[in-house]
């Protein structure tokens, strides 16, 4: 028996032309918890890199295949990646996404969720990248995980750039028309995570997703019931922890 996984809460923001973000997310109470942060980021011209992202002062991971980055077509470049924590701190605290140098765009959203497996917390990556208007990932799931997948990509605005999936969130900055966003969906065999709006034709967009794996039900403690006058055999009695 598998934990169902649970979603808590999404936190997200957006700065330019600096080489840190800082946010705060608040993490309920409960078990098997876990945060997910992807760092999505446009410069004009060399490419940035993620240094560190952190939640409560502890480092989060750089989830195995997940960076994907692409010349956006125009002599810039843009990236997206996932980064994980198991056992986050509970309550209100900062998320902190560090550049090796500042980007023109850096975007940070985040989710936590209960119920997520705490060594094995995401499936393979799932990354992709493109040109078209139709932002796409397929990632291998199954019914008893979730999905979850970053996209950075150029919008004519916001309020068009709608996903395929349960939007968990988006930020978006007008002058360089760069927007990012996270969505997330019930898993299944394949789970196909897409946006689609009024892209900028002929720009790049780059996605990462993967599958949160559920934690495993605590074990079964058996024991047995009293020995009852005239019986022969005493009950098999059992809970699940």
């Amino acid at each position: 028996l598998r934990v169902a996984i649970l979603f808590d809460a999404a936190a997200s923001s957006i700065t330019t032309a600096a080489d840190s973000l800082t946010y705060s997310h608040t993490v309920a109470a409960g078990s098997d918890l876990a945060i997910f942060c992807s760092p999505e980021f446009w410069h004009g011209t060399t490419l940035r890199t993620v240094s560190s992202i952190t939640y409560a002062a502890v480092a989060l991971a750089l989830v195995t295949g997940s960076l994907q980055t692409a010349d956006d077509g125009f002599g810039g470049d843009m990236g997206v990646a996932n980064y994980q924590l198991a056992a986050p701190a509970t309550g209100a605290n900062n998320v902190v996404i560090t550049m090796n140098l500042a980007p023109d765009v850096l975007i940070g959203g985040s989710t936590s969720w209960s119920g997520v497996h705490q060594t094995t917390m995401t499936g393979t990556a799932a990354i992709a990248t493109g040109t078209d208007d139709l932002p796409t990932v397929n990632v291998t799931s199954a019914t008893d995980e979730f999905v979850i997948a970053g996209v950075t990509a150029f919008a004519l605005s916001a309020a068009v750039f709608t996903p395929g999936d349960t939007q968990t969130w988006e930020q978006f900055d007008l002058p360089t028309a760069v927007i990012g966003a996270g969505a997330r969906q019930t898993g299944a065999a394949s789970v196909t995570m897409n946006w689609s709006g009024a892209l900028a034709s002929g720009f790049a967009w780059v996605i990462s997703g993967g599958s949160l794996k559920p934690a495993a039900a605590g074990a079964a403690a058996i024991g047995f019931g009293p020995l009852i006058a005239g019986q022969r055999n005493r009950h098999i009695l059992y809970a699940r922890a």
